[in-house]
């Protein structure tokens, strides 16, 4: 079974914030932000368009697809990233949209991208990657491919044999990402999620949406931390999300559901969001995307503590580590709205800089070209008696 310890002080939490929100005194109005995101998404474009960042020098000439896998005739992806998300359900899955984003930018570099659910993870058999996106569900190795795996969530599943079998293996976690490094002979790199700038953005508050506090969570049979230490201050947070009918007040509950295209106004409507981890997403240090999404909102945000956060996040996300620490937080935003909003303004700045989808398809292109020579990809290693892969 995988080794689910966490790292050397990975559970020491650093200091929470306090007055120092003080510093941040300096009025950021919507209708700044939104001139920001209009030069930024000019700067994108301007971006992607450059010659110098296209795959040209790594990707040879598309290849046909066959058409007795099911594939239909015609230029074959680059790319084939494959998700854990369940066929009926994809699009609820905040994994499918983080995968097209990324699919879509890859496609502004020039690299053909196709994305699968977990159930077409055969069905690109002519890409020349398939990168496997690792949630609930393991995806086996594809015949005739660069095998690529990223690590975003769940990382108390990942086994020592999947990495084996992948010839690359990244991590949204530097934490895990070393103790993957001693488990494993295949090279293991960091590469952070990433937001949709396209989709994540300042938006004027919509009058449904209007809360102070906002969860947007799952609660998969448990009162997640937010939403705990939420009631045990005595706030009322609204949340959005499923299974929280027997868990809490059915009067906090705004929405089951919300399409991932809606949620960049549940954010921009709420005064503060509460967001938090599951406990081995956590102790690893995997933060969550929800953090990105919210701060290219330019909306303020609070956190559960995680291990790397300040690193990924500097003076963004202020953290919370009991109820009381929670309620001082939601008193201040109160008290000071405009360096709050400063906060944030300044949060998605830096989220623009770092986090974005398009960077992200940039570091991907920088990681995959050691694997993708002038010949294509070499054929992967045959299968073992016991079903292990020889390397």
């Amino acid at each position: 079974p995988p080794d689910d310890r966490p790292p050397p002080g990975a559970g020491a939490a650093p200091p929470g914030p306090g007055p120092a929100v003080d510093r941040w005194r300096w009025a950021v109005t919507h209708d700044q932000l939104d001139r920001d995101l209009r030069r930024e998404e000019a700067a994108l474009e301007r971006l992607a368009r450059d010659p110098l960042l296209r795959l040209a020098a790594h990707v040879p000439p598309r290849r046909p697809s066959s058409s007795t896998t099911g594939t239909p005739v015609g230029p074959a992806p680059d790319i084939a990233i494959t998700t854990a998300a369940p066929p009926a359900r994809a699009e609820a899955w905040g994994d499918w949209h983080l995968v097209a984003a990324l699919g879509q930018a890859l496609e502004r570099l020039g690299v053909s991208a196709r994305i699968q659910r977990a159930d077409q993870a055969g069905a690109s058999p002519d890409a020349r990657v398939h990168l496997v996106v690792r949630g609930l569900r393991r995806i086996p190795r594809t015949t005739d491919q660069r095998h690529v795996l990223w690590v975003i969530s769940h990382p108390e599943q990942v086994t020592t044999e999947e990495c084996e079998e992948a010839d690359l293996v990244l991590v949204a976690s530097p934490a895990f990402a070393g103790h993957l490094r001693r488990r494993t002979a295949t090279p293991v790199a960091v590469l952070a999620q990433a937001t949709d700038p396209r989709r994540f953005h300042p938006t004027p508050p919509v009058a449904r949406h209007r809360h102070e506090l906002v969860v947007v969570a799952n609660a998969r049979g448990v009162r997640r931390t937010a939403v705990a230490d939420a009631l045990a201050a005595g706030l009322r947070p609204a949340i959005y999300g499923t299974g929280w009918a027997d868990l809490v007040d059915p009067a906090l509950v705004v929405a089951e559901h919300v399409p991932n295209d809606e949620l960049a106004q549940v954010y921009a409507s709420a005064d503060l969001v509460l967001a938090d981890h599951w406990g081995t997403m956590r102790a690893w240090g995997f933060v969550g995307n929800r953090l990105l999404d919210v701060a290219a909102c330019g909306v303020p945000v609070v956190s559960d503590d995680v291990p790397g956060l300040d690193d990924l996040l500097p003076d963004v996300v202020p953290v919370w580590t009991d109820p009381d620490d929670l309620a001082r937080l939601v008193e201040d935003r109160r008290r000071h709205p405009a360096a709050w909003l400063a906060r944030a303004g300044a949060g998605r700045r830096l989220v623009l800089d770092r986090h974005t989808t398009d960077r992200r398809a940039r570091q991907l292109v920088d990681l995959l070209a050691p694997l993708l020579g002038p010949e294509g990809p070499e054929a992967p290693p045959a299968p073992a008696p016991d079903g292990s892969t020889a390397r």
